[in-house]
């Protein structure tokens, strides 16, 4: 129950007028704190504090700096798949960050609502809202400046959201926000400042967390260092994956060598790291996927190893080597050659190109399937990494495969 005070603090004033109380704002306030120390339970604040303000949606993100140039993204309800949209295509068309910066808004604190930024109508007609916003229901933001690209420090900003016929925010709900914002400045100042890195790769830890499919990260040695859910639920069936004593990786490939047994998954692992190690991410050709026997005769598991940059820590502060990921041929349904093409620019053979790497295939096997050379894979592999601005293998796996459909 909240006691009403007569008093003239505006902060007391502001939670009379909003209808919040004091022990709310305390909550939140500690879990802001809290998640200095756990920087992966950050998406769990965007969305308390997302829902403290009837908002639907919510993203504590770097507005011009990409997750792979050095930003983070940590949502709340969006879609991994808009999540890598707006990073490789619509960044450059939002028009609410750059609105703040042409109106020099951009200082830590600001709470800005969507009518402050673009009008409406505006809004309405632009690229950002007409390709992009308008697929996820958004139509209505306010943006909370949480840093303001201080030297050493990232822009950074904690947007909610709302649909585009929603209620506007209000006057309340701003000055609510403007409580919660120097809060939450104090908390990533400090921990950017303590570990920037950290926070980047938790934010990919997070973003390989979002993924319908498994992805399992693994130390120099092919230890399992962290697996997302979805990869965790395929190791608990039991049915032809495991962790075996050395923490490792075990299972036995579907295919036989003329005269020798089945690969082990171990094996096959191993002389990835070791291939990967004298090659950097960018130049390391895709390997074939790893085709693993299922207890139900036709069933299998493809998996697919992939190098990490270099300073990447997992949770365990181990350094992750490789990601793998798991996916089920069967449940995989990848982007189309015309969306690509429309999304990106791409020429249909580089987004075909892009399609048979989602599919799991090889530069040689892509190279037989297309009837072109392997040169000419690696050569269209470049500019689709330019177009989809990737930079390495595995972001463009995960990229391809989030804009379809892949599962376990």
């Amino acid at each position: 129950m909240t006691t009403t005070i007569e008093t003239t603090d505006p902060k007391i004033q502001i939670l009379t007028d909003s209808n919040r109380s004091a022990e709310e704002l305390s909550a939140l306030v500690h879990q802001i704190y809290e998640a200095v120390a756990e920087p992966q339970n950050w998406p769990r604040v965007v969305g308390a504090i997302a829902k403290s303000m009837n908002a639907q949606q919510g993203l504590l993100f770097t507005p011009f700096m990409r997750p792979q140039d050095g930003g983070f993204l940590f949502p709340w309800m969006i879609q991994e798949s808009n999540l890598q949209l707006w990073g490789s295509k619509y960044i450059e068309h939002d028009i609410w960050a750059q609105n703040i910066a042409e109106k020099d808004l951009w200082y830590e604190g600001n709470a800005l609502p969507d009518e402050q930024l673009v009008p409406r109508d505006v809004l309405a007609q632009s690229v950002f809202y007409r390709e992009f916003l308008s697929t996820m229901e958004i139509g209505r933001v306010c943006v909370g400046i949480v840093l303001n690209g201080a030297p050493g420090l990232p822009a950074a900003c904690l947007s909610v959201f709302k649909p585009f016929d929603a209620s506007a925010f209000s006057p309340s709900d701003i000055a609510w926000y403007q409580l919660l914002i120097p809060h939450l400045s104090r908390a990533m100042a400090l921990l950017h400042r303590l570990d920037a890195l950290h926070v980047q790769n938790q934010s990919l830890l997070a973003a390989f967390d979002r993924l319908d499919f498994g992805a399992c990260l693994l130390d120099e040695n092919g230890g399992v260092l962290h697996m997302n859910p979805s990869a965790c639920s395929v190791l608990s069936r039991g049915d032809g994956l495991s962790i075996d004593k050395q923490n490792c990786l075990s299972g036995m490939s579907l295919a036989k060598l003329s005269g020798k047994s089945p690969e082990s998954l171990n094996d096959w692992i191993a002389k990835q790291i070791a291939s990967a190690t004298l090659l950097s991410h960018q130049t390391a050709p895709f390997s074939n996927a790893f085709l693993q026997m299922r207890s139900e005769p036709g069933k299998r598991y493809a998996l697919q190893c992939f190098l990490l940059p270099a300073s990447f820590d997992s949770a365990t502060h181990r350094t992750a080597r490789m990601v793998v990921f798991i996916t089920d041929p069967e449940a995989v349904l990848l982007p189309t050659v015309e969306r690509l093409v429309d999304l990106y620019g791409l020429t249909p053979s580089q987004a075909r190109v892009a399609i048979e790497l989602g599919s799991g295939n090889s530069y040689k096997e892509i190279a037989r399937e297309l009837s072109i050379s392997e040169s000419t894979v690696a050569t269209h592999v470049k500019e689709v990494y330019s177009k989809v601005k990737v930079n390495r293998q595995a972001d463009l796996m995960r990229h391809i495969m989030a804009l379809g459909k892949a599962s376990v």
